[in-house]
């Protein structure tokens, strides 16, 4: 549907300016949630497990959204798939727009990817630390003269005595 306007004798597309409110909306989603994520990373490395649960839900709620947005407008989410695809080979009639979303979105991907090494490396370090505590086998522990630990070993049930 093309609207024209008199006074300016210029046409202007619904659809173009749907897309408009919808790349902005996205903009504005993505930069959220990667606002999100980087107090996410903040609060794993902080141990803050009361903000990590609140940060939660607003992270659900922004993707939620974000989601919505893409199914309202599924041409938009296409074309924001295929500037992502082609950033690297820069190709020149690209909407910048839709550039600009491909980054964001592959942004908060990557801030995500690490906030989950992090909050893996956490659970193994408190795994450990649990299997240090209560004397229970922890595979690959070695002592000083490079051998496996008699006592780990001796935990793992691999040792039978006679």
């Amino acid at each position: 549907m093309t609207i024209v306007s008199n006074s300016e004798n210029s046409s202007v597309n619904v659809n173009d300016v749907s897309n408009s409110a919808a790349t902005s909306t996205l903009e504005t989603l993505f930069e959220t949630l990667i606002a999100l994520l980087n107090e996410e990373r903040d609060a794993l490395i902080h141990h803050d497990g009361a903000r990590l649960e609140s940060l939660s839900e607003q992270k659900l709620e922004v993707c939620n959204h974000i989601s919505d947005a893409l199914e309202a407008s599924p041409t938009l989410g296409k074309k924001i798939a295929q500037a992502a695809a082609a950033q690297t080979a820069a190709e020149p009639e690209l909407d910048p727009n839709h550039v600009l979303l491909a980054q964001l979105a592959t942004q908060a991907r990557d801030y995500n990817l690490v906030n989950g090494k992090i909050l893996h490396r956490s659970q193994q370090s408190v795994r450990e630390i649990l299997g240090i505590m209560s004397g229970q086998s922890i595979d690959g522990l070695y002592g000083q003269s490079g051998q496996q630990d008699a006592k780990a070993f001796a935990n793992s049930g691999a040792f039978i005595q006679a």
